[in-house]
């Protein structure tokens, strides 16, 4: 289906809104190169719609004039999920188009469930965690899985794990696809952390390149350059925790 650009101009602008901080008609109106009346017909379509909603007013460097009304997506109307498996540990969240985690749960990973049965593990945790939280699934956008060791995205699960053998002949991503009915992406944990840390982080709007070094049950790295993903797809690079030091 090939989007109108109207369509592609909304769709534009509601993730420029869900990635944001503060935002504002005057900052979309700057970021998104569009002039204030196209941006207002826009903003105003989509509250009347029901999908964004104006919040408190904030704070600028500015001088003079109003303060800018900030922007939202309508929290509840859809939430994502985040599974992140490490060393001894899954975790699952749920989030809302507002990013605001809504239900959380942990479970401690035994390394006989490796293999077939950390899929189950997977599935069961995100279904007690919906159901416990009344969640309606159809409600839910997609899922998000951060993985240890080798990830390959293009295979849907991990190449290598050194703490647990045998999830490396997992389709993890196809296995919960397939229960959930639901667009499942992959990645490596480390990434993962990545890539919030660039866009919703406290220094998301300063920082367009950084380093990200996480510690845990191993050792993991990660490049954002320009906002973009170093070492995604696959990559070895940023494998600290492998790197032999004499």
């Amino acid at each position: 289906m090939r989007l109108t650009t109207a369509l592609t101009r909304q769709i534009q602008l509601l993730l420029a809104i869900m990635n944001g901080r503060e935002v504002s008609r005057h900052i979309l109106t700057r970021t998104m190169d569009l002039s204030f009346p196209s941006v207002s017909r826009i903003v105003e379509g989509l509250i009347s719609d029901g999908v964004v909603i104006e919040k408190d007013k904030f704070e600028t460097t500015a001088r003079g004039g109003p303060k800018p009304i900030a922007l939202s997506v309508k929290p509840e109307l859809g939430y994502t999920i985040g599974v992140d498996i490490e060393g001894f540990m899954v975790r699952a969240v749920v989030l809302d188009l507002a990013n605001n985690c809504v239900a959380s749960s942990r479970r401690a990973l035994n390394p006989d469930e490796a293999g077939e049965p950390l899929g189950a593990l997977v599935t069961r945790s995100i279904s007690k965690l919906l159901a416990r939280n009344r969640i309606p699934q159809n409600r839910v956008m997609g899922i998000g899985l951060g993985l240890p060791g080798y990830v390959d995205p293009a295979y849907g699960g991990t190449r290598d794990w050194f703490s647990f053998r045998g999830l490396e002949k997992l389709p993890l991503a196809e296995l919960v696809q397939k229960k959930f009915d639901l667009p499942v992406s992959l990645e490596k944990n480390v990434n993962c952390v990545a890539l919030a840390e660039s866009r919703i982080g406290p220094h998301a709007d300063q920082q367009a390149s950084m380093a990200v070094i996480i510690v845990r049950f191993g050792i993991g790295c990660a490049f954002m350059v320009e906002k973009r993903l170093l070492n995604a797809g696959g990559s070895r690079g940023g494998e600290l925790g492998h790197t032999v030091v004499k």
